[in-house]
């Protein structure tokens, strides 16, 4: 009898053994095939990865981009504004010399020559005002620019056609 026994204890482990044996072998495969993906899923998830990569490789371009037009506005920005403040040091030098000359004895100038003078002194005061108060703004910058350099322009031809006067 314990030989009979010892036996079904011996087929019951085997059966067992066979059981665990086959829930871990199930359980592998299952896993192996959730986790596993498929090539075409593997290459969609690559493809993605590197589209976003290059994404944030754009954005960083136009990042640097950005800052390196910024300086360059910046530089050319200094530069406009020391010539026109050179400019506008020009132009009041020569308002100055049409004051003096107002104030020579036996001058004939008029009344409406002495306003004109005081008018080439505002507009040259303005385009000082304009300069000091001109905040670099990439949007506006090439219409500031043109828009004062013809100012400037009609300010120069307008002391040029005063000096002619006083001559």
């Amino acid at each position: 009898m314990k030989e009979t026994h010892t036996k079904q204890l011996s087929i019951s482990m085997m059966r067992a053994k066979f059981l665990a044996l086959l829930v871990v072998t199930g359980l592998l495969i299952s896993l192996s095939l959730t986790s596993c993906k498929s090539n075409s899923e593997k290459e969609a998830d690559a493809l993605e990865n590197l589209n976003e990569a290059n994404e944030n490789m754009e954005n960083v371009e136009t990042e640097v981009s950005n800052d390196s037009v910024r300086k360059a506005n910046d530089e050319e920005w200094q530069m406009f504004k020391r010539e026109a403040q050179e400019a506008i040091a020009a132009n009041e030098k020569q308002i100055i010399s049409l004051r003096d000359a107002l104030k020579k004895p036996g001058n004939k100038f008029t009344e409406s020559y002495t306003k004109a003078i005081s008018d080439l002194e505002e507009k040259n005061d303005g385009l000082q005002s304009r300069i000091d108060n001109y905040e670099n703004n990439q949007t506006n910058w090439a219409n500031f620019k043109q828009e004062f350099k013809n100012d400037m322009d009609n300010l120069g031809q307008d002391i040029k056609n005063a000096t002619e006067k006083n001559k």
